[in-house]
């Protein structure tokens, strides 16, 4: 072999033990990848009650992940709207006849529906996967 020159050997037994496994070097450095993007999207996302923060996780079951993948998943009902915003929408009671909710004077108000404004996209998740990628 010439001086300089480099040569690689395909074993697909070696492939297979990279890939093969929690302890392989493939899946502890997508574990490590994973964990600090959960970390940054924990200090991105916004805090009102805490519940969209400590739904954030790092899981190896999410529908249609390939084999030796990780997602950073955001697990709320409203994760999605806070990352990507809403459009103004109606919203009406699921199992109640009318809405309650608290006054800003401090009483109640009852509602057959109310119409929300939508709210402006809050990108937190992609902020957190573009930091760990830098």
């Amino acid at each position: 072999m010439p001086i300089g020159s480099v040569k690689f050997t395909i074993s697909e037994p070696g492939i297979r033990a990279l890939l093969q496994g929690p302890t392989s070097p493939v899946y502890r450095y997508v574990d490590l990848e994973a964990k600090r993007v959960k970390q940054a999207a924990e200090r991105e996302a916004p805090v009102k009650t805490g519940k969209l923060k400590r739904s954030i996780r790092v899981t190896r079951d999410w529908p249609g992940l390939p084999k030796g993948s990780a997602a950073v998943v955001a697990d709320t009902d409203y994760a999605l709207a806070v990352e990507n915003g809403s459009k103004p929408h109606t919203i009406r009671p699921k199992n109640a006849t009318m809405l309650r909710f608290p006054s800003r004077g401090g009483g109640m108000v009852y509602a057959y529906s109310v119409e929300h404004p939508g709210t402006k996209a809050n990108p937190f998740m992609q902020r957190a996967l573009n930091s760990v990628r830098r």
